[in-house]
């Protein structure tokens, strides 16, 4: 509700959310302030995760500025992901993201040109060696913080 004091939303436990309405889903946690879930322990359908992206891209009053996922957001098209991480200050892609090279390399034109809110981009066990080295300098480069863990280019 409007009046919830709630501003953090963190589960690294086994839950099955993906029965909830995707809708409902994403309305509520574009009115937190951070995010996280661990996506072997937690289990999102491929339409909620839509929902969710559309949902940051879309929302006039949207409060998220930090999203910790790990869930295969592959079917995320290349627009709405780079959009989506373009209004957030903070992300962290886990192991199960399944980022695909389009995906950042539209997120690397976006942040040519600007706008872009995202301080913070970090990709644990990511395997990255589709990716070009010139898009993930591109993606990168006006960061004040990326990191890269495990799987290397």
């Amino acid at each position: 509700t409007e009046n919830s004091r709630l501003r953090e939303f963190r589960c690294y436990q086994t839950a099955d959310l993906s029965g909830m309405d995707p809708e409902i889903l994403s309305q509520a946690l574009v009115k937190l302030k951070c995010v996280g879930f661990g996506g072997f322990w937690v289990e999102l359908s491929a339409e909620q995760v839509l929902a969710l992206f559309s949902r940051i891209v879309e929302s006039p009053d949207l409060r998220l500025t930090k999203l910790e996922l790990d869930w295969d957001v592959s079917r995320v098209s290349p627009d709405v992901f780079s959009r989506a991480l373009s209004r957030l200050e903070a992300v962290v892609l886990g192991y199960q993201a399944r980022v695909t090279p389009m995906q950042l390399e539209m997120f690397s034109q976006q942040e040519e040109v600007g706008g872009s809110k995202l301080k913070q981009l970090k990709f644990h066990g990511i395997d990255l060696t589709s990716v070009s080295p010139e898009v993930l300098v591109g993606a990168t480069k006006k960061l004040e913080k990326s990191h890269v863990f495990q799987k290397l280019v």
